[in-house]
């Protein structure tokens, strides 16, 4: 129960949430053993504090706060395959080709060309294995079926599928997201690839599956007509994701186009989805309700409107898969439907505190997702924002106004306790999202979503009745699509930000916690000497950051993980940088590794502005990233060779320099220095009209020197322009550190023209296990022979080298014995 004392409002159930969240970071950072020792100490420190500061919590609670945070540590200890019992599917998660046999354990997730579902393991056999046994095992992966949009297998279902059974793998570079940490949380380990039509299908018979079965039929076949009635379009996958879930289909392009007007929480199930559909279905279910009297009279009627609220809401999480996402939604709604029902809504931070318990008890990961943060931060600062409201009079002004007042508050408080963490994740900031959202809001959420849910309800009955409303719908969105873009292209209306480190979000959040209990409590001076500390804090972070971004003191090659391609960062010690490649993938891949690998990392170090971008050669791997980087980062010279493709990618890029009017360098067939600091970049030129010059062979060349040191980027060359550089230029080409010509090829890093580079290291990008089987043994021998130091982007991770004067060091993000 919550009490106040001079002034200061006690929440037990938030003091309990805290430890628990304290509990399940030190389990995740420290393990169990030294996370519980370091928590211990601090509950035991927490009765001073409480005493001295907050004048105490209910005994209960810290009690409570105790087994919380114990059981938090436990919970927060990141899962590892070294943790596993040696029957887990994990184990053979080794690239090898197995007879593997699993239930399937989830709903269809549609993507662009295939179809994906959870597989729950239960034996396997080497596909070639003679005499050896069928091992039993148990455990999640992936199963991605291609060549088939609707897969015949459905949930519980058994099925059998020989395939390479793949482990779940990082792109390793600082700052990276954590994909496979990411994915073991959730029980995922491996992935299975595979035609829909080379697995075999054991149907369940079990009530429990059938039942499931059955609304997913129901599921997918509502998703088939919004796609027949609308077409593939923005406002079909729209659609289908806000009814049905399913929002893999959504374009990357469309997901920018909501982020940057500060509404991208419409474009998937989430607690603003759960509270507005329960709110519309309250409404209706208390004005139906209303018609019996006594029922109205003794107040039965509203709590039998929530409970039919709470029911629909299930049958809609339940419809929709059930994803983290909602699961975690639905759970804040029933808190706050349940709030209503006991009669305690007037506790709203005890209940979103309540709300959180009950998620992180069950789900201790869910506290690292995206979702979680943006949906507790958002609600947390809307009550706040009531709160202080109700504390200085202003929502006992006349109803329109408080109406009106509140409309505008929710986005403006929403808006104003996620916007650290969107800087944070999608590294920007909206400019325009309280207008847009008081635009947007009631149009996508108060009428497309109920309007879509009640176009389901009617397919379930008669499909044919649902086509008007499907129809409406479709022409509601597009309306909000175009609104969406009118908001988009308002000067200033969004802006790109470096990634806020660790530290920095801590205290921007102590600055609103401060900033909160100053106007709240009455503790003015203890509360704005709180605030003025986190403010100098906050301020010399900032700084630091500045200082290391603009005046690094020392030059940087990095060298990324890009899978199968190449993308280097030449930062230089005054601060001027070099992009050179951006990644990429070829055929029917839809990974950008500029958008999701080259972007974030150039966030992380805090850079918005490139100096100058390199493209060696306009490749799949070596070009295709760098589409997303022209069109989000201020480019200020382009050097590129004088080769053209009419690929879409190619095409995209040259629109993009035009349209923001990037200048274009090409150094023809001369030698062409650039300075870049303190740093030097000597581009060796290109013979004109030799007969076997061809893509790889006509890419640029250079060489970077500082001081003493030198490094050497050879792109994708091969034997005819490694004899030609070789004979043109000679003893220029020595350099320190060799960037491996062609990924390791054996049609390249020639004998003789390692002679004239006489590198003492060698750095190889490449992707693991790739189709190619690069790099080559045979290539490898011949730097092992010249006993040059070997570091692989794919064993490695991302290769630093950090240069001061003409000294050098090389850094690899994974720390590995022996050669690479």
């Amino acid at each position: 129960m919550s009490r106040t004392r001079s002034g200061l409002v006690h929440l037990p159930m938030v003091w309990v949430m805290m430890f628990l969240i304290l509990g399940i970071l030190l389990g995740d950072a420290l393990g169990m053993v030294w996370g519980g020792l370091v928590f211990l100490l601090f509950w035991a420190g927490y009765g001073a504090m409480a005493r001295s500061l907050l004048e105490g919590t209910p005994a209960v609670a810290a009690c409570l706060g105790l087994l919380a945070g114990i059981w938090g540590v436990y919970g927060g200890v990141s899962p590892g395959a070294s943790h596993l019992p040696a029957g887990h599917v994990a184990r053979y998660c080794d690239g090898r080709v197995y007879d593997i046999q699993g239930r399937i354990a989830s709903f269809q997730e549609h993507y662009p060309g295939k179809t994906r579902v959870k597989l729950s393991a239960c034996a396997l056999k080497p596909h070639k294995g003679d005499g050896q046994h069928r091992r039993i095992v148990k455990g999640k992966v992936f199963l991605n079926l291609y060549g088939l949009e609707q897969f015949c297998a459905g949930y519980g279902d058994l099925v059998t599928v020989s395939a390479a059974l793949k482990p779940v793998r990082n792109f390793n570079n600082p700052g990276g997201f954590d994909y496979r940490t990411f994915l073991r949380r959730q029980g995922i380990y491996g992935s299975v690839s595979t035609k829909a039509s080379k697995v075999g299908v054991y149907q369940s018979h079990a009530l429990k599956d059938r039942f499931m079965q059955q609304l997913e039929a129901l599921r997918n076949g509502f998703f088939n007509l919004v796609l027949m009635r609308l077409g593939n379009t923005d406002a079909a996958h729209i659609l289908n994701a806000m009814v049905t879930g399913k929002k893999r289909l959504i374009p990357p392009e469309l997901r920018d186009r909501f982020a940057k007007t500060g509404t991208a929480h419409l474009l998937a199930i989430s607690g603003l989805h759960m509270s507005i559909l329960g709110l519309v279905v309250f409404w209706i279910s208390f004005g139906l309700l209303s018609f019996f009297r006594p029922w109205l009279i003794s107040g039965r009627a509203k709590k039998a409107a929530w409970v039919l609220t709470l029911g629909l809401l299930f049958v809609y999480g339940l419809f929709s898969g059930f994803s983290p996402s909602t699961r975690r939604a639905f759970i804040m709604a029933a808190v706050f439907a349940l709030s209503f029902i006991l009669e305690r809504e007037a506790l709203s931070f005890n209940t979103l505190a309540l709300a959180g318990l009950v998620i992180l008890l069950l789900e201790p990961f869910a506290l690292f997702t995206i979702s979680f943060q943006l949906s507790f931060g958002a609600v947390a600062f809307i009550l706040a924002g009531f709160d202080l409201a109700r504390k200085f009079g202003m929502m006992e002004k006349h109803q329109i106004i408080v109406r009106g007042g509140s409309a505008c508050l929710v986005p403006l408080a929403a808006g104003l306790g996620t916007l650290p963490l969107t800087a944070c994740y999608f590294n920007m900031v909206s400019h325009v999202q309280v207008f847009a959202n008081l635009m947007l809001v009631p149009l996508v959420g108060f009428v497309c979503l109920p309007l879509g849910f009640l176009a389901f309800v009617l397919f379930c009955i008669c499909p044919d009745f649902s086509f008007p409303l499907v129809d409406l719908c479709g022409g509601l969105i597009n309306g909000a699509l175009a609104l969406a873009g009118f908001f988009e292209g308002l000067p200033f209306a969004w802006a790109r930000v470096g990634t806020p480190d660790k530290l920095a979000l801590v205290l921007i959040y102590l600055g609103f916690l401060g900033a909160y209990l100053l106007l709240k409590t009455g503790k003015k001076k203890v509360w704005a000497a709180f605030l003025a500390v986190v403010l100098l804090a906050l301020l010399a972070d900032a700084g630091m950051a500045a200082w290391k971004r603009f005046r690094p003191g020392d030059t940087r090659i990095t060298v990324l993980d890009v899978g199968q391609g190449n993308s280097c960062l030449i930062r230089s010690g005054t601060g001027h940088t070099v992009l050179v490649d951006g990644g990429g993938f070829s055929g029917l891949s839809a990974f950008d590794p500029g958008r999701y690998i080259v972007a974030p990392f150039l966030w992380q170090q805090h850079i918005l502005t490139l100096d100058m971008v390199v493209l060696t050669h306009p490749e799949a791997d070596h070009m295709n990233g760098l589409v997303f980087i022209l069109e989000n980062f201020k480019v200020k010279k382009f050097v590129k060779n004088q080769d053209v493709r009419d690929t879409g990618a190619y095409q995209k890029m040259m629109e993009i320099c035009r349209k923001k009017g990037i200048g274009q360098v090409h150094p023809g067939s001369g030698t062409r220095q650039f300075d870049s600091g303190r740093a030097r970049l000597s581009f060796f030129g290109v013979p004109a009209g030799h007969p076997d010059i061809n893509f790889n062979d006509n890419c640029l060349v250079f060489k970077l020197c500082q001081d003493n040191f030198s490094m050497l980027f050879a792109g994708d060359i091969m034997t005819t322009r490694e004899q030609i550089l070789a004979d043109s230029q000679g003893g220029r080409l020595d350099s320190d550190i060799l960037l491996c010509p062609h990924h390791g090829s054996q049609s390249s890093s020639n004998d003789f023209f390692l002679e004239k580079v006489s590198p003492e290291s060698v750095i190889i990008s490449c992707g693991f296990a790739n189709r190619y089987g690069f790099p080559h043994s045979l290539v490898l021998n011949r730097y092992m022979d010249r006993k040059c130091r070997i570091f692989r982007t794919d064993i490695h991770g991302a290769v630093t080298i950090s240069v001061r004067g003409g000294t050098y060091n090389i850094l690899p993000y994974i720390q590995t014995t022996g050669k690479g």
